[in-house]
């Protein structure tokens, strides 16, 4: 059971199309693919049995922790019911809480973050937002385990 979670479905049709299809090529692999929320369409760029898209229903670019407890929610339920074995998150807010959510929830779970880019995308969060992330995210990012497939 693997969770690739990302900010958006745009994210997954752009440039997570090729390690979906390595993925479900495995045994028995068992893949959702998470995202925060979308703006636009909603076509999914990949079909499989195996394969499982879940919109969040989040907003991804709003930094009000408070906005995203339907969402956060409906990961807590995600984790519970499908016990994930290895989770892939990128971008901020996937990483931070599921990264979290996943120390919490399952503590069989190999995590990997992968943040892109120079952090730019966290331009838009206030001076203290930043540090907050910073702080939240540094004992996460140093402590993750490797993920292997």
């Amino acid at each position: 059971r693997v969770f690739l979670v990302g900010g958006s479905l745009l994210a997954f049709t752009l440039f997570r199309k090729p390690l979906i299809s390595k993925l479900l090529k495995l045994n028995d692999t068992s893949v959702h693919c998470i995202y925060w929320g979308n703006a636009g369409n909603e076509k999914h760029p990949l079909e499989h049995s195996n394969l499982h898209w879940v919109n969040l229903e989040g907003d991804n670019l709003n930094s009000n922790p408070l906005s995203d407890l339907k969402a956060i929610r409906a990961l807590v339920k995600l984790i519970r019911a499908n016990k994930p074995t290895k989770v892939m998150s990128f971008n901020a807010k996937p990483i931070l809480y599921t990264s979290l959510l996943c120390k919490i929830f399952s503590t069989k779970c190999k995590t990997l973050a992968l943040m892109e880019g120079l952090g730019k995308g966290l331009n838009f969060l206030s001076d203290l937002e930043k540090k907050t992330f910073d702080i939240a995210t540094r004992h996460i990012l140093f402590n993750l385990d490797l993920m292997t497939f």
